[in-house]
């Protein structure tokens, strides 16, 4: 068990160094991407379109931060064996720790982004909410989503190269079907309980903003199916991740 925790140290430290190796603004990138984001978001449906409210920007970074470590995360995780396909084939280890590594790296950059947000939330409401207590089981329920998926679609893309693509394409929909740039009641109230009741991120997502945008903690039946969701990825992505592991090797 220790061994195997700092084989995954060792290769959080390595994605972490490897991701930023020549660029000139490094780790700043972690900033300046959600920073970009926001500004055009807010130009764009608070400015334009009239859709954002009060503190809009905060509102945008509530759900964007946790969007950005689900979406970075699972597109880097889906190759993340093809990738590591030396070490696969000459390392003895759970092979299940390279998506771990992945969430985990992306994790890093996600509570750098959340450490500087939180003094902005907290100066707008004036005080330390203490829903932010809430921030650590919802950021772990968003790991283990991830790794439900990841456990699921890292073996996929060893023998089928096409679902890595598909997934690329996929997140762009399920981006605009998750409530990240607009606020979940302007949607129709049919469609709203279509949405949080098949899309588990809408209720993850809804939920950041509730702590850190609103100051208040967050429902907890708009997270049930993404836990419920979340089981069952788990069950069915570990039984496949471990009856395809031992084949990995062919297919690199």
């Amino acid at each position: 068990m220790t061994a195997s925790l700092s084989f995954l140290a060792a290769l959080v430290r390595r994605d972490l160094a490897l991701r930023y190796k020549g660029s000139l603004l490094g780790a700043a990138w972690t900033l300046l991407h959600p920073a970009a984001l926001v500004a055009v978001y807010t130009f764009l449906f608070a400015g334009i379109l009239r859709i954002g409210g009060e503190d809009y920007p905060l509102f945008v970074l509530a759900g964007l931060l946790p969007w950005l470590w689900f979406a970075a995360a699972l597109t880097s995780g889906l190759s993340c064996v093809l990738s590591n396909g030396s070490l696969v084939r000459t390392a003895l280890f759970p092979r299940l720790l390279l998506p771990i590594s992945v969430i985990g790296s992306h994790g890093v950059h996600f509570l750098v982004s959340l450490a500087l947000v939180l003094p902005v939330a907290a100066w707008c409401h004036g005080k330390i909410p203490s829903c932010w207590l809430a921030l650590l089981p919802l950021s772990l329920l968003l790991a283990l989503f991830l790794l439900g998926l990841l456990s699921i679609l890292v073996p996929l893309n060893v023998f089928i190269r096409d679902v890595g693509q598909a997934v690329n394409a996929l997140l762009r929909l399920v981006f605009f079907l998750t409530p990240v740039v607009y606020p979940v009641a302007r949607v129709p109230e049919p469609i709203r309980g279509l949405l949080l009741g098949l899309n588990p991120l809408a209720g993850i997502v809804g939920a950041y903003q509730d702590i850190l945008y609103r100051g208040v903690w967050p429902g907890l039946l708009p997270l049930i199916p993404a836990a419920g969701v979340t089981v069952l990825l788990l069950l069915a992505g570990l039984t496949l991740f471990q009856g395809l592991e031992g084949r990995f090797v062919e297919e690199l």
